[in-house]
């Protein structure tokens, strides 16, 4: 039986997750197969080079270029409603500091409410 592979596993259970782990390791281990493996974290991999490679990932700026960017259009979906959602307080706030800033103006120029232009809806 084919195995289910969903296109974002970090949605699925972590009792799912633990299982299909333990699967793959233990196919691994059936195989005998380890090339695809990471070495562990604590290994010699993962080490900085030495400062004589003449490159400091601190400062230096190394040149990249995007081919594709995937995301999943739900997933673009909800990131852009919650930027909407959490520019409302935002909207809110800056209207309140203008709304002040005009009542500063006024108070501080009474001249400026003859320049006043006033919108009316209805009769």
């Amino acid at each position: 039986m084919a195995e289910l592979r969903f296109a974002d596993d970090d949605d699925l259970p972590r009792t799912v997750l633990r299982a299909r782990e333990e699967r793959d390791r233990e196919r691994r281990d059936r195989d005998g197969s380890r090339d695809d493996a990471l070495p562990p974290l604590d290994s010699d991999h993962y080490r900085e080079p030495p400062a004589h490679y003449g490159f400091d990932f601190a400062t230096d700026r190394v040149p990249a270029t995007v081919h594709r960017l995937d995301i999943p259009a739900v997933h673009l979906a909800a990131f852009l409603l919650k930027a909407v959602v959490a520019a409302i307080p935002a909207l809110l706030l800056l209207a309140c500091l203008l709304w002040l800033g005009g009542k500063g103006l006024q108070v501080a120029f009474p001249d400026l409410g003859r320049m006043q232009i006033f919108i009316k809806f209805g009769t």
